[in-house]
């Protein structure tokens, strides 16, 4: 949805839709993210990472498992999120973590951004009504060579193999959201956007995070919950009995044809860096 409204409060029952998908987004695609972006400078040589769009913690807190060194400044919009990454860090307690609540548009930086010299934006411009003035508001308040690390979905490339009515629903139904709250699908778009908001793209690449990857029942387990996620924002697009029914068809699917059931989650990593002042 756009920035504006994910900042609003979420009723319970949908901040646990929000929570299972989040939490799933890092379990299942973090490793390969983090793979690439690792070959383009991220590691303990990042002395503070800015996350802006942290949402529950879930990535900040695998990087700084793996980082120990780095430092993290997180901020995202939505304070229910935020108290949830709060009570995270109650029970597995990290000092070199701070929270901010930050609508990255509207209001002043809540700490010199000039102290990070890397930045990472995880599938969180598209929720932004103009993603172009973000990059433009961190090219001017990042230093230079400062690294940015962002991860958009293409789903327009998303497939399943033998074919399923079911799925081509799920994406039928996702388009509609975006069409519906007027959310942009930005993976290809990226490199583009990053070069004309004045960043320099370092590297651009597709990633298709398949069945084989992560396990055929949890990439399809995904696409489930997300597909409830989406059901709450456009309700009337499909009924609860034909929600329920995609489910069924893709279960059953998974049943019929096993690891034999190929399918992916397409996304697009950009790695860009804020230039040198001329």
């Amino acid at each position: 949805m756009p920035e504006d409204k994910f900042g609003e409060d979420i009723n319970s029952e949908l901040f646990t839709q929000w929570v299972k998908v989040l939490d799933t987004q890092v379990k299942l695609f973090s490793p390969k993210e983090v793979a690439i972006f690792e070959r383009f400078g991220l590691g303990n040589n990042i002395h503070c990472l800015l996350d802006i769009g942290c949402g529950v913690g879930a990535y900040t807190q695998t990087l700084r498992k793996r980082y120990p060194a780095m430092k993290a400044i997180c901020t995202d919009i939505n304070a229910q999120f935020l108290t949830e990454f709060k009570k995270r860090l109650e029970n597995d307690p990290d000092p070199s973590i701070e929270i901010h609540q930050w609508n990255t548009l509207e209001e002043p930086s809540p700490v010199p951004l000039k102290s990070c010299n890397a930045a990472v934006l995880r599938l969180m411009l598209t929720f932004f009504n103009n993603p172009y003035d973000v990059l433009k508001v961190l090219k001017e308040q990042l230093s230079p060579g400062t690294l940015l690390f962002i991860v958009e979905e293409e789903d327009r490339l998303a497939f399943i193999e033998p074919g399923l009515q079911a799925f081509d629903k799920i994406l039928e139904i996702w388009r509609a959201v975006r069409k519906e709250l007027d959310i942009p699908s930005l993976g290809r778009h990226m490199p583009n956007l990053i070069k004309q908001a004045g960043l320099e793209v370092i590297h651009s690449e597709l990633v298709a995070h398949s069945s084989y990857d992560v396990g055929p029942a949890d990439l399809l387990e995904y696409y489930i919950t997300t597909l409830r996620l989406t059901h709450h924002y456009i309700p009337n697009y499909a009924s609860l009995k034909e929600i329920e029914e995609i489910e069924q068809s893709l279960r059953n699917h998974l049943a019929e044809f096993g690891k034999g059931c190929f399918f992916i989650y397409p996304q697009i990593l950009t790695i860009a860096r804020v230039p040198d002042a001329p």
